[in-house]
């Protein structure tokens, strides 16, 4: 009120009632405690975050700097929460106003299983913004009804947004996207016009080996996969380069608290 702005009196009235209100101000407290369980329960984490020498923006200063972070299936919900903040947090200081110059590569971020890290509120602002800033995007998830559980009615906006989108065995809900995409044809039997790909085909045998690819502005492509294993069995043999870590787990304390 002394600032004359009406929507901050309002919050500021809002969180004076929830701090009066016990029942209210505990629910807020259960929902903190929830995100911030994974920082408490895991030494791989307190080492992590006991200290660092490495800025975000080494990604696009140092070529070649690299970051992996892999959690076992059982462990993705539990963290989901730290990883969303791995994820925004550099992402944002990459932006930060600036546009990348030609000259700079770009930083993708590989993002697999990404639903299961639940809604992730600056992705359509990474989308968005992020190609000025030389930043690329790769979204995977195992089918679309998996984006529209995380993000509801963004879910199309999302997929739409992206330059190229790629999709294999589509599932009900992908196949009602991708048909309107692809066309209709024309019948010379029934005189009528149908679907390009009708979706039992979409989902059956015929495009089980086929990827279906759409592009804003371009015509869709069915594109044959290449399987690894067929194509390039000889390097499948050998192993895995090294990764070296500089990551050391604190001494566990040996009192009770």
């Amino acid at each position: 009120a002394t600032a004359n702005i009406p929507f901050l009196a309002s919050q500021a009235t809002a969180l004076e009632n929830a701090l009066s209100d016990n029942t209210r101000l505990e629910s807020i407290k259960d929902t903190a405690r929830q995100f911030f369980t994974a920082f408490d329960t895991s030494p791989t984490v307190r080492a992590t975050l006991a200290t660092s020498n490495w800025k975000p923006k080494d990604l696009r200063y140092r070529t070649g700097t690299s970051i992996y972070i892999s959690l076992k299936p059982g462990d993705i919900q539990p963290f989901a929460p730290l990883i969303r903040i791995l994820i925004q947090q550099p992402a944002n200081e990459l932006i930060d106003g600036s546009s990348a110059t030609p000259a700079q590569l770009p930083i993708t971020f590989f993002l697999d299983e990404l639903p299961q890290l639940g809604t992730m509120s600056s992705l359509n602002d990474l989308l968005d913004l992020g190609r000025s800033a030389g930043l690329r995007l790769w979204l995977f998830g195992q089918y679309f009804g998996q984006f529209k559980k995380s993000y509801r009615d963004l879910a199309k906006g999302i997929v739409g947004g992206c330059r190229v989108s790629s999709w294999m065995r589509p599932d009900d809900d992908a196949a009602d996207y991708i048909n309107p995409a692809l066309g209709q044809t024309y019948s010379y039997y029934s005189e009528e016009r149908q679907p390009l790909a009708p979706e039992n085909q979409l989902r059956g045998r015929e495009f089980r080996d086929d990827i279906i690819v759409l592009s804003p502005g371009e015509t869709p492509m069915r594109l044959s996969k290449f399987f690894a294993y067929r194509e390039m069995a000889d390097r499948m043999k050998l192993p895995p380069p090294p990764v070296p870590s500089v990551l050391k787990t604190p001494p566990q304390s040996t009192h009770s608290p």
